[in-house]
């Protein structure tokens, strides 16, 4: 039996402008940004740090992918489940018979490079793909000791280890003005209002990684293909749009995109039609074909 192989990629996310990431808590009106309570050996108590879920940079870099992929095979999706499968992770369905579709299975992890690397759910089963995306934690003294139990890396002696993760959060605010020059009752009041949130500041350091397992070079093409597209417009977290969330992105090292790329031009025709059969399973068509013939 060959031996697993895994590779992790591990770097820096530096925040250029301010990040905003919430959680679910509140003070008052004011969204908070998103925490983890951890265990702090030096401190020995819990202590709260924020950070960044690894599900929203996996989604993030998931939709660059899809949309660069059906782009490199040529393919316009126009279906619903076709587009879940790729840009959210699927849906599960349950089956006449309840058996799995392994045929499908191998089709859509060989010839759809994508789904072999983040996975989605198709018919009534779930394909694991072969990346974990690590959440962003802060570098920060809370933090301290994570950097004495690993190996050791270019950014330990970097002095934001020694400042508490308090000073990397403040508040931003912004107004929402009323625009429109209509006339008003005496009493009426302008529709406006003040718009308060947490925030990371820039110059936060993020520590993030990414590890893969029995990754093919085509699928590890992909994730270098994802980090290519993401570093032309690199952000993280809400209001990208508005300008929060710049970063700046450091890896150790990152995988050559272009086996994937490769692959992508010289095998269009069998991505379509896998993409085809997200559509329209082979099960589906035999038992339409049966009916047809009763």
């Amino acid at each position: 039996m060959p031996k697993p192989t895994v590779e992790t990629i591990w770097g820096t996310l530096e925040l250029q402008t301010p990040l905003l990431h919430f959680g679910t808590e509140k003070t008052g009106s004011t969204p908070m940004q998103r925490r983890m309570t951890i265990w702090d050996r030096s401190q020995q108590a819990t202590v709260e740090v924020p950070f960044v879920n690894g599900n929203a940079i996996r989604g993030y870099l998931r939709r660059l992918i899809m949309a660069d992929f059906l782009d490199l095979v040529g393919y316009q999706v126009e279906n619903a489940k076709l587009h879940h499968a790729l840009y959210s992770g699927g849906q599960l369905e349950s089956s006449d018979d309840g058996a799995f579709d392994m045929a499908l299975r191998r089709k859509l992890i060989e010839c759809i490079p994508p789904l072999g690397l983040l996975g989605t759910s198709v018919g009534n089963q779930i394909i694991t793909g072969c990346l974990s995306v690590e959440h962003a934690m802060p570098v920060c003294l809370e933090r301290i000791w994570t950097r004495d139990v690993r190996e050791r890396r270019d950014y330990d002696d970097d002095p934001r280890w020694q400042q508490p993760a308090r000073i990397f959060i403040n508040e931003h605010f912004q107004t929402r003005r009323d625009d429109l020059r209509a006339e008003r009752e005496d009493d009426e009041q302008a529709t406006q209002m003040l718009v308060q949130c947490e925030c990371l500041i820039p110059g936060t350091l993020l520590e993030h990684g990414f590890v893969l397992r029995n990754a093919s070079e085509v699928e590890a093409g992909v994730l270098g293909r994802a980090l290519e597209l993401w570093r032309q417009y690199p952000v993280i977290g809400g209001k990208a749009s508005g300008g929060f969330g710049r970063i700046l992105m450091r890896y150790d090292h990152e995988p050559r995109p272009e086996p994937y790329l490769a692959w992508c031009e010289d095998n269009a025709d069998v991505a379509i039609e896998a993409l085809n059969e997200i559509v329209n399973p082979p099960k589906t068509q035999r038992k339409k074909a049966k009916e047809a013939e009763e």
